[in-house]
């Protein structure tokens, strides 16, 4: 009778007795030591130790130690935005967003600045002509890189989009101008 309740409140998978009485009778033993048991674990608990008491207090006239505090520490700012130039453009990814040092560029040899120093995930820069073809393409860079690669572009409005997943559509877009 033992093992079998024993084996009930420790949850082991035993066939329960095919007598009624002794079915009974063995619920509520089982009943019984479980409810124990918890009690058991409260008990515990509350005799569980305080926390540290706080230190003692100086006596009177002492001088008080000094209490350490944190040091400020500088964050990173991410490198400006180059002065606009009829040759090159920086293009800054954050989150689902393009910022261009310069809306305009002129037609010929220009060089592009992906900046990915503000972005918490990868992005990829992808410059598609007017008519939609893709001019060129950065590639996935990881956050908090910065990469330049020079092309020549044509006159017309190029578009500037992120084609991972979906960044494009929550914002990753921008149109640079390039004048003729």
């Amino acid at each position: 009778m033992r093992a079998l309740v024993a084996a009930l409140v420790l949850g082991l998978a035993v066939a329960p007795p095919a007598d009624a009485k002794l079915r009974a009778k063995v619920h509520h033993k089982v009943k019984r030591k479980a409810s124990r048991r918890w009690r058991h674990l409260a008990f515990v608990l509350a005799q569980a130790p305080a926390p540290a008491p706080a230190p003692p207090e100086a006596p009177a006239g002492a001088s008080p130690s000094p209490t350490p505090t944190a040091t400020p520490v500088a964050t990173p700012k991410p490198p400006s935005l180059p002065a606009p130039s009829g040759r090159s453009v920086s293009v800054r990814s954050t989150e689902f967003a393009f910022t261009l040092s310069s809306q305009t560029v002129n037609a010929g040899s220009v060089t592009i600045q992906f900046d990915n120093s503000a972005a918490m995930d990868p992005h990829d820069l992808e410059v598609d002509d007017p008519g939609g073809h893709e001019v060129i393409t950065f590639g996935r860079q990881p956050a908090g890189t910065v990469t330049s690669r020079t092309v020549t572009l044509g006159p017309g409005d190029h578009l500037l989009v992120c084609p991972i997943l979906t960044h494009s559509d929550l914002g990753m877009k921008a149109t640079l101008h390039v004048s003729g």
